[in-house]
């Protein structure tokens, strides 16, 4: 058994997300969680890259998850999953965009936490 449902579930995604984020669809991702195949090797690289994982853990054969990144550290409030939600959605452009209106937002010293 894979542990790639507990590593998207970890991430906060939903399969279609996930698949998304890796490149693939969602039949592949609901058929890794299933374990009726397992992902290629460009997608295992993909997801121990992406979620900082061993791909021995995302196979199964590694019992103890160590996700260090940012995304899977910290508990995302519900404005910060629906900016990344709609980040998600945007092509490269769009996205490029976003992050300097919020570095520009960022820096508005009535708008700082």
């Amino acid at each position: 058994m894979n542990n790639i449902k507990d590593i998207r579930a970890t991430a906060g995604l939903n399969q279609h997300d996930f698949a998304k984020f890796l490149n693939t669809t969602q039949s592949n991702i609901s058929g890794w969680e299933l374990n009726k195949w397992q992902p290629d090797s460009d997608a295992l690289i993909k997801i121990s890259r992406l979620f900082n994982v061993t791909i021995d853990y995302i196979l199964g054969n590694e019992e103890y998850l160590n996700i260090s990144n940012e995304l899977n550290t910290i508990k995302q409030s519900n404005n910060e999953k629906l900016l990344l939600k709609h980040f998600r959605q945007m092509n490269e452009s769009g996205q490029l965009l976003a992050i300097t209106q919020v570095e520009c937002i960022s820096k508005t010293k009535e708008l700082k936490a």
